[in-house]
Order: C-alpha cells, then structure tokens, then sequence
C-alpha cells in the first residue's frame, strides 16, 4: 500500500514540475535578435558552424536595437581606432542600426589563425568580420580558407548598392580575388607603416639632371641603363641602393614573380629563372658595374641619416612607391606594372559562419564604397586623392591574361615553386655580399651549369596557364 502511495506522489510530482516547464516557455519574452539564414554556409567550413542559439545572438543586439559586430583586427592588417569610429558614425548617419567593435589580435599565422578565431568564437566573440589570413604559403593556402570559410559577395556587388562598392576599384582588383568565379573578399590595397604604395610595380628614381638623355637612351635593358652611366662618364654617375635584390633584376628581364612563379612579359608563359642565361647574363653585367664602382649599396632614403650621392643616376629603392614619399630631383620609372594575379590573403571578408553575415557585408559596402573612407580603413589616413589615382591607374592597366591565375599545385610542387624562388633570390642577394673579386662569378658559372632538378612544375602551371587564357577569351 505504501508503494502504491509512493508512486502516486512521483506522479503527481513529475506532472507539477512539467506543467511548469510549459509555462514557463510559452511566456517567454521574443527577442529582436536577427534570425540567421543558414541557406548557403559550405558545408566544409572549418570556422564555427552557424549554431547559435537564439540567447546567445540576443547578447549581440543591445538595449537600443544595436547589433555589434565583431571585426578581427590583425596585427599586419590592422584597423585604427579613428577609422572604426568613423564607420561607426557613417552607419549611424545612414540609419543602419549596427555598431562595429574591434578585437584585436596578434601576429598568429596559418592553422593558429584558425584556431584563434575559434577560440574568440568560444569566449562569446564570435567574429563576423575577418582577415583572410596570414599563410606561409600565400595564395595557395589564402585561395583554401576562403573558399572554406568566408562569405560570398557576388550577390550583394550585384545591386546598386553593391556597385558602388564594385566602382571604388577596378576590374582587376576584383579578378584578383575572384575564386572559381566567386568573390569572398574586398580587394587589399598595400599599406606601409611609412606610407601608402600607389602602385605594386618594380620601378627605380631617375636623377632629373639625366631625365632627358635616360627618356632618350633606356629601352627597359641593362645595357642601355650601362650606355647612359658611359654617356656622363665625366661625372661619374653611379646607381644607388640599399640593397640589391631579385625585384630590380626581374624588372629588366620584363618578368615579375606570381606567387612564387616566374612569368615573362615577353613570352607570355611562365619560365624556370634557375635555368634562363639571361638573367645570368644580367648578373654578369651588373656584376662587372659593381667591381667598378658604378653601383653604391647601402643607400636608403628611408633611413634618416642616408643621403642619396648628388652623382646617382638611377636609385633603387627598397621599398614601395609611395605616394605621398616623392624624392626631390627625382622622377619614378615603373620597370614593369603590377598585374593584379590573384591574391586574396589579407584582404578583408566576411565569415560563412556568422548569424549577421549579410548586415556585415552590408558594413563592408559602407567602409569601402567611398574613397575618404576606404582610405582611412584600408592606410589608416584618409587620403581621397591616393585612392582614386589608384583606381584610375588599376583601369587603365585593364585585365591583363594572368589576373586572378592561379594554378592548381599538389603541395609537393607549390614546395618546388618555393625552393626555385629562394633559391633565385638568394641568386641574386649574393650579388653584392660576394665582395668584388670574381668569386660571384664564379659562382654564378657553377649555378647555371649545375642547375637543380626541380621537376616539371613550369610545365603544369604553363598547361593551366594556356587553358585558363583560352576560357578566359570566350
């Protein structure tokens, strides 16, 4: 019998507790919080799924009906404090009702990437707006993240308030970043510490007392840019820099390195400089200028003390044109333009992952839409007139065939590439740290005839290369 009554108790018990478990839910209060569409997320992403709970994004929506916004501050991408402040006052200026907050970061790189944004996501700082990353593979492994990880943009640079964001820059910053024919981030234009660079170009000053007889004499060679320093022997003119390196060489060959290949201007197809006489004939020729005494390293016009000599005939810098950087006397010869191959590490996107995903892309389209703005984020200064000299000179230079190439390499061959690049780097940084005995020739003799077995790496990326010129013709 008291078994009966005991059972009878727990019963009655467990009906109680679930009648208020009822109550308890159908009085509570309904939230503003935005309803997360999960309609296109990749499902590989490797960055925190969009499963949130509905508690958990009201904590983003404040008392005013603000969504805050989590945007990753990278220390080499990093946005200053006086640029988020103005985004903020724009949004509020044009009635979005959303607050941008910066969260800082170190300089991790790679899979630690990954995981530091995994970690801000478990301690309730779930990023919306990030980086594409930092990787030791550049490209290769930025082109993987995004297409895992961030949030298309095509549909939203599609409608009216999309191309204005699409206008701000040129066709080809755009390819740069397309992927398989998506569009995961705002294209990155570099940023220094000292400056902003207008163009990604190789390049040299030119002494204004030589303007006219260079503008008549230099036709892009090393030969002519020797002929001229023979011209004004009497004055015996020198080229300066702080250092020589392979950018300056590949700018005479009319070549530039796309991640970690080497394409020429000339052939149209990208070309092995560890098997190519004539850089090695470059070498020699600049080389024999150095033993002479024509070419001075160790000049910086970055540096505070370092005067460039009054006999420099052509100065090399080592670092980006800048804009905002002239050197008085001196006028800026681009050698060879930038080509806008792809290059989507660094730039700015928006995570799959994110329940505020589309107010973020719509947060990106404010910040990089107007040129005052898009300054200020992306150098961290405003500088209105740098911007839209940068987007006159990127559509004038149009799409070139390599913009947004890039090939599809197993890892052994991107490893190739790598080894090739350093070791042709190495080639050329040797130039100047031999002394000026004949020791550099001779090692330059050893180089060429001995040359490494790299495999055929240039032969795939070349196959790629001509299918991707043919679709991209059609």
């Amino acid at each position: 019998m008291i078994r009966k009554i005991n059972i009878y108790l727990w019963m009655l018990l467990l009906l109680i507790l679930t009648a208020c478990k009822m109550d308890q839910t159908e009085t509570e209060p309904i939230t503003s919080a935005v309803i997360p569409d999960t309609t296109i997320i990749p499902a590989e992403s490797t960055v925190g799924e969009s499963s949130s709970s509905m508690a958990e994004e009201a904590t983003r929506v404040d008392a005013d009906g603000y969504t805050h916004l989590v945007w990753v501050n990278h220390y080499f991408n990093y946005v200053s404090e006086e640029a988020i402040g103005e985004v903020n006052r724009v949004l509020k200026e044009k009635g979005i009702r959303c607050i941008v907050e910066l969260t800082p970061v170190s300089d991790v790189t790679g899979e630690d990437y990954i995981n530091l944004l995994e970690q801000l996501k478990e301690e309730g700082l779930a990023p919306d707006i990030v980086p594409a990353g930092f990787w030791s593979r550049g490209t290769y492994d930025g082109t993987a993240f995004v297409e895992k990880n961030l949030y298309p943009l095509n549909d939203y640079l599609s409608t009216e308030e999309g191309q204005e964001l699409w206008k701000n820059y040129g066709e080809a910053e755009w390819k740069s970043v397309t992927v398989n024919g998506k569009i995961y981030n705002v294209p990155l234009r570099s940023i220094s510490l000292t400056g902003t660079r207008l163009f990604k170009a190789s390049y040299m000053y030119v002494n204004n007392k030589y303007k006219d007889s260079f503008e008549t004499i230099f036709d892009g060679s090393y030969e002519s840019l020797h002929q001229l320093l023979n011209m004004h022997a009497d004055d015996e003119p020198i080229i300066s820099t702080q250092i020589f390196g392979y950018p300056f060489a590949l700018g005479l060959l009319n070549c530039k390195m796309i991640n970690a290949a080497y394409y020429d201007l000339n052939l149209n197809e990208f070309v092995d400089l560890t098997r190519d006489n004539d850089l090695k004939n470059l070498l020699q020729q600049i080389y024999k200028d150095f033993q002479a005494g024509r070419i001075v390293t160790g000049v910086s016009n970055g540096l505070p003390d370092s005067v460039i000599p009054e006999n420099t005939l052509v100065y090399i810098p080592d670092g980006p044109l800048y804009q905002n950087k002239e050197l008085e006397g001196y006028t800026p010869y681009i050698l060879t333009h930038d080509l806008f191959a792809s290059s989507v590490s660094k730039s700015t996107g928006v995570l799959a992952s994110s329940p505020y995903r589309e107010l973020a892309v719509q947060v990106l389209g404010v910040c990089y839409s107007d040129p005052k703005l898009a300054s200020l984020v992306n150098w961290k200064k405003e500088n209105e007139t740098a911007w839209l000299e940068w987007t006159e000179y990127a559509n004038a230079r149009g799409v070139g065939p390599v913009a947004g190439f890039l090939p599809n390499l197993s890892d052994d061959e991107i490893k190739t590439l790598h080894k090739q690049h350093e070791a042709v780097s190495e080639l050329c940084s040797r130039l100047t740290q031999m002394g000026k005995g004949d020791a550099y020739l001779e090692y330059l003799d050893i180089f060429f005839e001995n040359p490494k077995d790299y495999g055929n790496v240039y032969e795939v990326i070349n196959t790629q290369f001509k299918e991707w010129c043919e679709n991209e013709t059609k």
